[in-house]
């Protein structure tokens, strides 16, 4: 558990008047932190932490899969549909030309 200000500061107080030596009571002291942050990660807890991580990555690369292979079944969807649209407009002009040319014939033959 970690320590509080005060209650560190009281520690540090007492067992400096005790030992008479600042830097042998710091050492002591360093060994208990002074904020839940200073102390140590366990190997348990990094790994629990680590995958949840992954897990959350993995679920977000799932998520993007998904959308990716809803934007190639857009895009060859309009693939096609322009390509119908060309081949028909081509036909389209084909027979024009073709109706124009007999037109042309029969009118001035």
């Amino acid at each position: 558990m970690p320590l509080t200000e005060r209650s560190r500061h009281k520690l540090y107080e007492t067992f400096t008047d005790l030992v008479d030596d600042e830097k042998a009571v710091e050492e002591m002291l360093s060994y208990f932190p002074a904020r839940d942050v200073e102390e140590p990660v366990t190997k348990d807890f990094l790994r629990a932490e680590l995958q949840r991580e992954i897990g959350t990555v993995r679920l977000e690369i799932g998520t993007v899969r998904l959308e990716i292979s809803d934007l190639r079944t857009e895009v060859q969807q309009m693939a096609r549909n322009t390509q119908i649209w060309i081949i028909s407009t081509g036909l389209s002009l084909a027979g024009l030309t073709l109706a124009g040319l007999t037109f042309a014939v029969t009118r001035f033959a």
